[in-house]
């Protein structure tokens, strides 16, 4: 008989306790324009990138797709925040190469 996981019960390896404050400093700055779609508040975003191996590679992607997304949602009046979070998500599918 297979043994049922409870989703909320997985942990993420952490490669880092913390994170340099350098990279504190950009992801605060990065929250405000992306706090309407995020789920998390600033703290556990900035908690999720210790468990990224190259933590600063990953928020540069962050901002690459933060800038692209801010200029796509200017450039076609996308004004809603349903609609901003699905311009978002595309962007991320995309990013990760789900498209």
């Amino acid at each position: 008989m297979k043994k049922k996981t409870n989703i909320a019960d997985i942990k993420f390896h952490r490669y880092h306790d913390s994170l340099p404050e350098n990279l504190v400093k950009r992801l605060k700055k990065l929250y405000p324009s992306v706090s309407e779609i995020l789920s998390q508040s600033v703290d556990e975003w900035i908690d999720d990138f210790c468990c990224d191996m190259h933590p600063e590679r990953e928020i540069k992607i962050w901002e690459n797709m933060i800038e692209l997304w801010k200029s796509s949602c200017k450039k076609y009046k996308i004004q809603s925040k349903e609609s901003k979070k699905k311009v978002f998500i595309m962007i991320l599918e995309h990013s990760v190469g789900n498209r």
